[in-house]
């Protein structure tokens, strides 16, 4: 049963994988590890090298890449052949949508591995945090991460701290930290201190369509029931591959009147090129992206801001780096809907041809899941 629930870690941290160069920043992360036997110890794919020679299983192999040094410490010398053995070209090329419902987490994808055509989506629709005090917990309910060219696009913006600067601290774990809604300024879920929340979001999934080519997720959290007016936030994510579009509609049900601001968070390799009103275009590095706004918000553009805090990404910790952060507001009574597109070109050369598959994994957290 061990082995089995280790394997299914491993297959989680692949699909995860699929999609960029790194992992997908997400939760706490305060760098810490153990012994460095490789020459990133965030680096994911030595250890899906390993994965594939303890399990002998091949789509391991395909996402790890080469033979790492940290399999020539830890298995015999022999275990390099048996990596060379593993047939990995019937493991598949095309991306798939993946559910690890015991995690919360939903990917939508589409695209060709190792491509520059990728496009990778994470959806956040899991429990705040581990067990009573959820200590480590993001109050990011419907919050979603999206990954183009295989680059990161819209990002979790990190952790940056613990103990030094409570209000950075407070910062990079509150909802408007996050790629979802705000309602009425306030947090899904309540801060207690540093390492301890009272009330708390509860996410669920409605809905999961996985395709070919993309797919739709659809998902609540009551988190806002709390307010005088009590508000559900649902979230509806659809990614068309074949078009290159995401599309996503933002529901808030209630009765009375309400302040709603959405939050996107832009890498910091990321730059605003055009905005025209609610249509902003973004240049990656590799192609662009085109990120259109209901009509109806008011967009504010922060970068490096330190009051209000905002446009900023932590790659580890104690480390920060100015972003930009998009805001759209807008004041409503009763239920609103909003929706919000995006748009992914092709990359910069027009062609569809391979990344260079490395790169850091960066954060990663809640890594027991199922896949499907």
């Amino acid at each position: 049963a061990f082995n089995d629930g280790l394997h299914r870690v491993y297959t989680f941290l692949a699909a995860l994988a699929e999609g960029g160069e790194a992992l997908p920043m997400y939760g706490d992360a305060d760098d810490g590890y153990v012994l460095d036997l490789d020459d990133d110890p965030l680096n994911v794919r030595p250890w899906l090298a390993l994965g594939a020679v303890f399990y002998g299983d091949a789509q391991l192999k395909r996402e790890a890449g080469a033979y790492p040094e940290l399999c020539q410490w830890l298995l015999p010398a022999s275990a390099e052949q048996e990596f060379a053995a593993l047939d990995d070209t019937r493991a598949g090329s095309a991306l798939g949508a993946h559910a690890f419902r015991d995690s919360g987490l939903y990917l939508l994808q589409s695209g060709t591995r190792d491509a520059l055509d990728r496009i990778s989506v994470l959806i956040d629709c899991g429990q705040l945090g581990f067990r009573s005090i959820a200590a480590h917990g993001h109050a990011d309910a419907l919050s979603l991460v999206l990954r183009a060219f295989g680059h990161d696009v819209l990002v979790d913006p990190g952790t940056y701290d613990y103990f030094t600067y409570p209000a950075w601290r407070n910062y990079f774990r509150s909802t408007r930290a996050h790629n979802t809604v705000v309602v009425d300024g306030a947090d899904q879920s309540e801060m207690l201190g540093a390492f301890l929340w009272g009330q708390r979001a509860t996410a669920r999934c409605l809905d999961w369509r996985p395709t070919d080519n993309g797919g739709a997720f659809y998902g609540e959290h009551d988190g806002y029931r709390r307010l005088t007016d009590p508000v559900v936030h649902r979230r509806r994510v659809e990614l068309n591959g074949a078009r290159r579009e995401l599309h996503v509609e933002d529901e808030l049900d209630g009765a009375g009147q309400h302040f709603a601001e959405v939050y996107f968070h832009l890498s910091e390799h990321c730059q605003i090129v055009q905005q025209k009103d609610t249509k902003l275009t973004l240049d990656t590095g590799r192609g662009e992206v085109t990120l259109e706004l209901d009509p109806r918000l008011a967009v504010d553009v922060l970068a490096g801001s330190e009051d209000p805090i905002a446009g900023w990404v932590s790659r580890g910790y104690h480390r920060k780096a100015p972003s930009i952060t998009i805001v759209g507001c807008m004041a409503h009574q009763g239920s609103l809907r909003l929706k919000h597109r995006i748009g992914v070109g092709l990359p910069r050369d027009g062609s569809l041809g391979s990344g260079n598959g490395n790169g850091r994994a960066v954060q990663c957290s809640a890594l027991e899941g199922e896949g499907s």
